[in-house]
């Protein structure tokens, strides 16, 4: 036990040992605040006595912890990481400004105090009050729910203190797409062959466009017909399930054996005019002009390929699992957004039933195989 020795000027000055035996002495001028002084040390040195003998946890820093899970974040794509690496360190400025040390100090009205911190948003110059958009708020919330999933399984505590904050609703706006006549339009303009190719690729396979700039010539299988998404040295696909085999269809097989009888690149089929490594930005510029040349009255961006890939394979019936397979969708939820585009095909799918209950039979096949599929697109653009 530590002891409190009053001095000549009248303070109190407290002395005590921690756990490894170190004397330490400090001066207050209360002797309720020496004696605060000392059962904090006293404490210190229970816990850490019971932590040696396994009858509690060890503390775990929350600094600490958030660092070790950034570690096992590294292999995600640049652009994920950093929104992890975004949510993290705000996350830890909410737990500094809290005090929040260790991984158990960290409770659910903590977890109910960021929910509420996050949803009102803050005022700017104007007096005006700017939020976060659902999406981008259920984005963090996940980040630190997995976080503390994480400590779950290391041990580290029993139960998550985010289990009962949900996510906001969402409302999903309907992926834009192109019109088989605005393709024919983009595509009758004149433009590079370098980019044209590009386009092509990213109609027809469905690729974002960071899959397509690193793709090389070692991912194509020209004689299966397959065209290989997957990461590499300097490249990392969005998620493990990003990573799969395109089938490469009619119109794209040409495009590829045009640039295989003269390529501009020795390692990427899809590159840029002077034969390097595409840049995104530069083929977003381009298809902005190329776009505003075909009179395309929508917006023109380069993901809106790969939305165009999905919704032309929904309105031709694709199963959504194949479409979901080839898109790389870690969930079948993500894919569901395109099932919209069928609402006006209802009434044709009902009336498969007219035969139900009737003497004559009349069986139609649907579309189900994975060749058939992509036959749908070559078409486009063609």
């Amino acid at each position: 036990m530590g002891a409190i020795k009053k001095t000549k000027a009248g303070s109190f000055q407290a002395s005590a040992y921690d756990e490894r035996g170190v004397r330490h002495r400090q001066t207050f001028k209360k002797q309720s605040e020496a004696q605060a002084f000392i059962n904090k040390l006293e404490a210190v040195k229970y816990d850490r006595k019971l932590v040696g003998a396994k009858l509690k946890r060890s503390r775990i820093s929350l600094n600490i912890a958030l660092d070790d899970y950034m570690i096992t974040k590294a292999g995600l794509a640049k652009k994920t990481l950093a929104k992890y690496e975004f949510a993290i360190s705000t996350f830890k400025v909410f737990l500094t400004s809290l005090n929040l040390v260790y991984v158990d100090q960290f409770t659910p009205d903590h977890g109910a105090l960021l929910f509420k911190l996050l949803i009102q948003g803050n005022d700017d110059e104007n007096g005006e009050t700017k939020r976060a958009k659902p999406k981008t708020i259920n984005q963090f919330l996940q980040i630190v729910r997995s976080f503390f999933k994480l400590e779950v399984e290391k041990g580290h505590i029993d139960r998550s203190p985010m289990l009962h904050v949900k996510n906001l609703k969402e409302e999903k706006p309907r992926p834009e797409y192109y019109s088989e006549d605005e393709l024919k339009a983009f595509f009758a303009v004149d433009m590079p062959e370098s980019y044209k190719n590009a386009f092509m690729g990213l109609l027809h396979t469905g690729m974002r466009i960071n899959e397509l700039a690193n793709l090389t010539w070692d991912d194509v299988d020209l004689n299966r017909r397959l065209v290989h998404v997957r990461s590499k040295e300097g490249f990392s696909t969005k998620t493990d399930n990003s990573e799969r085999s395109i089938p490469i269809n009619d119109t794209l097989y040409s495009v590829l054996q045009r640039i295989t009888s003269s390529p501009m690149s020795k390692t990427y089929p899809f590159c840029s005019i002077t034969g390097k490594k595409l840049s995104d930005r530069r083929l977003l510029e381009a298809s902005k002009e190329i776009g505003k040349s075909a009179n395309i009255k929508g917006r023109v961006f380069l993901h809106k390929f790969r939305h165009t890939f999905a919704t032309h394979l929904v309105k031709k019936r694709v199963p959504i699992e194949a479409v979901q397979k080839l898109m790389g969708h870690a969930s079948i939820l993500e894919t569901m957004v395109y099932t919209h585009v069928r609402t006006e095909d209802l009434h044709s799918d009902v009336a498969l039933l007219n035969s139900l209950g009737q003497p004559t039979v009349d069986e139609s096949g649907a579309l189900s195989t994975t060749a058939q599929i992509f036959d749908i697109l070559t078409g486009l653009a063609a």
